[in-house]
């Protein structure tokens, strides 16, 4: 999976769960997915300071590959195909 500070805390079984739902494949572009995003971004505070109830949870996630993580986190929210 992805190897970005903020996926660090999820744990495996959180990884696990999410690459399962998501079938292994990156919801943007549809390629094997191999990194956690969080659709709601951490470093946006979330939610007026309840974030840290949901910002991990399962509905929060998505599988990505590389390529749409790195995009989306560098300006294109579309991916990065």
């Amino acid at each position: 999976m992805g190897a970005e500070n903020h996926t660090l805390a999820l744990s495996e079984r959180q990884r696990q769960d999410v690459w399962f739902r998501d079938d292994g494949t990156c919801q943007l572009c549809g390629h094997p997915g191999n990194e956690i995003d969080h659709i709601e971004a951490k470093k946006m505070g979330g939610r007026k300071g309840e974030w840290k109830k949901w910002i991990d949870r399962a509905e929060n996630l998505r599988l990505l590959c590389h390529a749409c993580h790195y995009a989306r986190h560098h300006g294109n929210q579309k991916g990065g195909h």
